[in-house]
This record gives C-alpha cells, structure tokens and sequence, in this order.
C-alpha cells in the first residue's frame, strides 16, 4: 500500500488527498490554518456569498418592474457577513467530513519539505517528522502587493481583509481591474458604496476580447463604477481619517478619497523558498518548476495548484491534484483539458479557449459571431438581457474560443467548453436542439451564426 503526504489542504490538497485515499493509499493531510484554502475560506466562496446578497438587494430594488410591491430596503452589512460566514463554515464542515469519511490523517501545523520524501510538521503540542512515498506540495499562493508608499496603511487592504470587515464603506477606491477587483467593485457598487476602480492598462478584464471587456466596463459604469483606465497609483496617504490616493492619468496627477482601499493586483505562488533550497527542488519567482506531471526535479515529489504557478484557478487546481495522484499511483498520463475562467460580476462574465485576438495573432483565419441576450427569450424574461455570447473559430467553422458575457454566463460557458475540447464544429453545435425557453439558446444561436442560420440575427445588411 502506497503512502501519502499532502502539504496544503486548499483545492489542490484536499482533492488530492481524496483521490489518493480512494485509490488506497494511506494519506496524511498537513494544513497549518484552514480547510478549503484561501478560495473557500477567504476567497470564491465567500465572495459568491456576498454576489448573491447583492443580487438579492439589487432585485427587491427593481421588484415593481416584475410587478410586485416591495418596501424599500437596505443592506444589512453585519447580516451579510453573517450569512457569508455561515455558508463557508457549512462548507468546510463538508469537507472535514469527506476527510474523516475517507480514512484521511489530518494534522494541523507548519510543514517544512526535508531531504527526501520527508516532512517536518510543527505546530501546537506537536513536533513530528513523517515520511511518506509520495509528498504533493499545494501552498497555494498569496496576494500581490504593490509597491507603492502608503500600501501599508491601515484601510488599504487584500481581498482576505476586505472579507472580515464589520460595515460597509462609503467609498472604496479598489486598485486593479482584474478579476478580483472587479468581483468587488460589482458587490459593493450594487449594495451602494461609492466604487472607483484604478487600471493600469487600457482595459479591464486583460484576459477578454476587447469587445467583451468594453460592454463589461460600460455596464458596470451605468451601475454607478467610476474607471480610470492608463493610471499609475504613485502613492497612498492618510488625510483626516481617510484615505487619499493619488495617481499619474492620462491627462496628468489625478486623486481620490475613499474609507477603503482595495489592493486587487493578483497573486503570487506561496512556497518556502529556504526549505525547497534546502531539499534541493527547483523553483522561479512565478512557481515551483514541474514537467507536464507536475512532478518537481525530485523523485516521487509534486506540486500542484497554485504554487506551481500553471493556472491560479481552483477548478485547475483540483484537476492537476487528480491527474498528480493518478500519474503517482497508477502511472496515468494526465489528459489535459481546457481552463474555463469565470467573473462573478453583476452581470457574470466567462471565456475558454482562444480568444479573437490571439487567434488573429497565431495567424490563423478566424470569424466570430455574436447573439445578444436581448434577442433571447428567457434572459428577457429574467430581465437581464445585457450581454451577448461570442463563438470564435476557424475558417472551417472548428470552435476555437468562446466568451460569455450575461445571466449565468458562469455556468453556461461549460458547453462551449465540451465543444472545443472534443473539436467540435459551429454545425455540431447548431444542430444540436436546445431546450426552449433557456438561456442556452443564444449559445446555439451564436453557432448558427458562423454558418449565417441563425434564426433570430436579423441578416447583415447589403451595402448599395
């Protein structure tokens, strides 16, 4: 019987205890802070907590456009983080139970990588040393933070802070426009803070179409978010008890106040640096080096997750963690599947595969096609028509890329997912029935369009 041992028990860590347990091996988990991670604990779930108190709040305010009379209402901001910290602890407690289910050795301290496959565990009343055939590191990764004077001032806070506050800001200036940043402009904007979000580039979203990412900025701007784009925050100062930012524009120095400020400027891979010298295991500043295994130049060593620096996705991190013990235990190449990423703003945005400019760039001839939700009969039901789906492929119709941005576009983006994947084509998709009313449709219509059938895109025009 094989044996186990998994540093980290985030996405990456408990999943691959998980399945090394199923597949027999004996498996000790070592965590020195939380079940779940920083995503479950401090990062996706507790934000998709707090995007649902928003949606909730943004929809008893438009409750007389459904034709139902509501009392206005406010945010109750200590309920909301209530109810967030109640939805994480349901969640974890799952998890305990899946690793006591499974027969799983759960110690709680610092680990620290030895020579060989051993690892040192401190932490409260405990002092061990375990040593195992097989050693998965998954530390995750940290935030990134910028290097600015004033970062350090309280009020300028990481997402993990943002996520233990007791109420809600008036003003919060959030610096980045990634994922992160947006994910909590859109929040706080909809529960009525006042939400400026400072970008380095030209655009928000850097991952997306251009196309994509200027509808989001637009849609969130008529939300009340103030942009400036092409910034460089120089510096950060304390100024009668708040906050005053102050930032290099396009067209000159430009400041702002705010009662929080939120440092969005991603992530970096979380590992010991001293302990890996020290056993020998190559590593960069963006990961712990692996090879298409995620083995480390050490024997029977694995890093998986964020620390390697692959994909800091959870969803990516659970699937390297499967493919890791397999290829461990079984000696089973990892088969490798396409990322999707997804922004739970309001409304949400996702994408996989290629988009149209890195199509374009790669040389390739590429078409794209189009179907806004508001020619969608279920999204104008729902109300929420802004938006549309986007097919990117080749010039033989293959699916390339897809980008959703609209009502459940988290969810909807795993079918143009399946597509590309497995090669599919615009005609595999199209003559594929999808059921009516749903929100599907307009990614079936959307492949009509690359063959130029879709039925509810009004024909282009002919020029005289």
């Amino acid at each position: 019987m094989a044996s186990v041992i998994v540093v980290g028990a985030g996405p990456a860590g408990y999943a691959a205890a998980i399945r090394a347990a199923q597949l027999g091996a004996t498996v000790t988990l070592i965590e020195k802070e939380w079940i779940g991670g920083t995503c479950l604990n401090v990062g996706c779930i507790p934000t998709k907590a707090w995007v649902r108190s928003a949606e909730v709040f943004s929809l008893v305010q438009h409750a007389e456009e459904y034709g139902v009379m509501a009392e206005l209402s406010k945010p109750d901001f200590p309920k909301i983080k209530l109810r967030k910290d109640q939805v994480v602890a349901q969640l974890v407690s799952g998890i305990e139970q899946l690793i006591k289910a499974n027969k799983i050795e759960h110690l709680v301290g610092e680990a620290t990588i030895l020579s060989g496959k051993r690892v040192r565990v401190l932490g409260e009343g405990i002092d061990v040393v375990r040593e195992a055939d097989f050693v998965f590191m998954a530390t995750g990764s940290k935030p990134r933070s910028l290097q600015v004077p004033g970062a350090d001032l309280s009020g300028v806070m990481t997402s993990r802070d943002l996520l233990s506050i007791e109420s809600q800001p008036e003003r919060l200036l959030v610096i980045g426009g990634g994922v992160v940043g947006m994910e909590f402009a859109s929040i706080f904007s909809t529960l009525g803070t006042k939400v400026t979000v400072v970008e380095f580039g030209d655009q928000i979203l850097a991952h997306l179409d251009k196309d994509v990412s200027k509808r989001m900025q637009l849609i969130l701007k008529k939300k009340g978010i103030e942009f400036a784009l092409k910034t460089e925050v120089k510096f950060i100062e304390a100024v009668d008890g708040n906050l005053k930012v102050v930032a290099q524009g396009v067209k000159g120095p430009v400041e702002w106040q705010a009662d929080r400020v939120l440092m969005a400027t991603g992530r970096l891979p979380s590992f010991d640096e001293e302990a890996l010298t020290q056993a020998q295991i190559q590593f960069e500043d963006n990961g712990i080096l692996v090879n298409s295994f995620y083995q480390t130049n050490q024997t029977g060593i694995y890093a998986i997750g964020d620390c390697n620096g692959i994909c800091l996705l959870a969803h990516s991190a659970s699937h390297q963690a499967v493919a890791a013990v397999e290829h461990a235990l079984l000696q089973q190449e990892p088969k490798e599947g396409l990322v999707p990423s997804c922004v739970f703003t309001l409304p949400e945005v996702s994408s996989v595969g290629m988009t149209e400019s890195a199509c374009k760039r790669s040389g390739q001839v590429c078409q794209t096609s189009k179907f806004s939700f508001a020619a969608n009969g279920k999204a104008v039901s729902l109300g929420e028509s802004e938006g549309f789906v986007k097919w990117i492929a080749n010039d033989e119709g293959k699916l390339l890329g897809a980008q959703i941005l609209g009502p459940h576009a988290s969810d909807l983006i795993h079918e143009a997912t399946l597509a590309i994947q497995n090669e599919l084509t615009a005609l595999d998709v199209f003559h594929t029935v999808h059921a009516h009313p749903t929100l599907s449709e307009a990614v079936h219509e959307a492949a009509g369009g690359l063959l130029g059938q879709a039925i509810h895109i009004a024909p282009a025009q002919k020029r005289k």
